[in-house]
């Protein structure tokens, strides 16, 4: 089979690690992909709230074991509720589920925290799979550019593979690659279509009388590695992409819907008490805490403190907390988005400018 080699886009990072892996090889031309892969994200025609809603608005079963671990929420000892916390995590409660108790109104305001916080684990740091290859973005099919080091990948795939199909379903393009491999936990399979290039004994790439490269197709079976060692420039482990930012939406949801409303009150710093009369802002303890707790947040507070420490220059972070900003724009813009989550995405970027300015 033959195909040319396309321009390659700015290269970006997926995961996947390989182990145990059968192949089959012939020799065929690469199928045009389909751009209505099952696997790419589907544009909402409702908000996306609305969405989760309708896939998470109903009652389920809750085993007799979860419902004891939650009234242990109300221990009167701290040790025993953080214990039953973890419990909780470990038992790996679905989103339904916790939903369910949420919603019957039988629960302590304690043990209604304690499922919100137990559901943001279960959610968001829910372990995902990895690759462990870097793509040029936007090229189909998705090529590989490079092997990260300590994933598998490296010992299978080879620099210019072009990977066309996933469990025998094509896909479009490196997005849809990453989702698939982190949707999967690591050590779970994940069955590759692999195009790569024709070689002759001493190595050499082979060309048909047009000059086009030779390709052969194999089949590869993967075994997926963790995205925990897929890192960032600053040494960071990559907390971005379509599967976190679904996953901390739906938190954030859960937790916007069925959260503590309770009021704190705090001054605003920029305005003269004097002249407001003592005028303050409101905020929910969920809404300081889903600002504190969002991934942008948390990664400039992280890489404040190794400015404080010397480990990296301000000047460095500079470029990078500027797309990020832009990129919470563009979020805050996307009306498809419902207007609750928008402003809270207007509080992100708040606090994240705020962090910006402060030197300390």
């Amino acid at each position: 089979m033959t195909r040319r080699t396309g321009h390659l886009g700015s290269v970006i990072a997926a995961g996947l690690s390989l182990a145990g892996c059968v192949l089959t090889v012939n020799a065929q031309q690469v199928v045009p992909v389909n751009p209505d892969s099952p696997f790419a994200p589907q544009q909402p025609e409702q908000s996306a709230d609305a969405e989760l809603d309708a896939v998470d608005d109903r009652d389920v079963a809750v085993p007799q074991e979860l419902r004891a671990i939650v009234s242990r929420f109300d221990s009167q000892y701290f040790a025993d509720r953080e214990k039953a916390l973890q419990d909780f995590v470990n038992f790996g409660a679905d989103i339904q589920q916790v939903r369910t108790m949420l919603r019957s109104g039988a629960i302590s305001l304690e043990q209604r925290h304690r499922l919100l916080s137990a559901a943001r684990m279960n959610l968001v740091e829910r372990p995902r799979g990895a690759l462990g290859i870097s793509m040029p973005r936007g090229q189909m099919p998705v090529k590989v550019n490079g092997l990260l080091p300590d994933l598998p990948a490296q010992h299978v795939l080879r620099i210019n593979d072009l990977i066309t199909h996933i469990d025998d379903i094509e896909i479009a393009n490196a997005q849809e690659l990453i989702r698939a491999a982190q949707e999967r936990l690591p050590g779970e399979s994940l069955d590759l279509t692999v195009q790569r290039v024709r070689r002759d004994d001493m190595g050499n790439a082979l060309r048909d009388e047009e000059g086009l490269l030779l390709y052969d197709e194999m089949k590869i079976a993967v075994v997926l590695g963790s995205a925990e060692k897929l890192l960032d420039q600053n040494g960071f482990v990559q907390r971005d992409g379509p599967v976190i930012e679904e996953r901390e939406r739906r938190a954030n949801q859960l937790t916007l819907n069925f959260g503590d409303h309770s009021r704190v009150l705090r001054l605003d710093p920029a305005v003269d008490p004097a002249k407001t009369r003592g005028r303050v802002i409101a905020k929910t303890n969920d809404e300081f805490k889903l600002v504190e707790q969002h991934r942008y947040v948390q990664a400039i507070i992280r890489e404040k403190k190794k400015i404080a420490d010397g480990r990296i220059r301000r000047s460095t972070m500079t470029q990078v907390w500027q797309t990020r900003l832009s990129d919470l724009q563009q979020q805050i813009n996307n009306r498809s988005n419902s207007r609750k989550h928008r402003k809270y995405l207007t509080d992100v970027y708040n606090r994240c400018a705020e962090l910006m300015i402060d030197r300390r």
